[in-house]
């Protein structure tokens, strides 16, 4: 596994969005953001508000197989709780995210809402 700079995560941004967007947030209803922070080379996954034990399970599974099929095996760090401010953490997905991309690609799911 090697390291990820912030370019590197930078320049794959959107891909992990739209990933985001079809695998985890239809999924994970509970979930209002999901962002990301690149630290050391490692990659750190946030998911807030923090959902059951169920759906933390469910989200550290998909948010690290995307970011694995992503990152060449990079393996993430997924933690629960509220997403800091400031500088160093990316929005993956948020309500207004999802309508941007669902806009694009995906237009029939903003009658779904998610």
């Amino acid at each position: 596994m090697s390291a990820v700079t912030r370019e590197q995560f930078e320049e794959h941004l959107f891909g992990v969005q739209v990933c985001y967007f079809e695998v985890l947030w239809s999924v994970q209803t509970t979930l209002t953001q999901i962002s990301a922070r690149v630290a050391d080379g490692q990659i750190e996954v946030r998911c807030s508000p923090t959902p059951s034990l169920e759906g933390q399970e469910i989200c550290t599974r998909l948010a690290t197989e995307v970011i694995e099929v992503v990152f060449d095996d990079q393996r993430p760090k997924v933690s629960f709780g509220e997403v800091p401010e400031g500088p160093g953490w990316y929005t993956l997905m948020s309500q207004d995210i999802f309508k941007k991309i669902a806009t694009e690609v995906a237009p029939w799911r903003l009658k779904q809402g998610r």
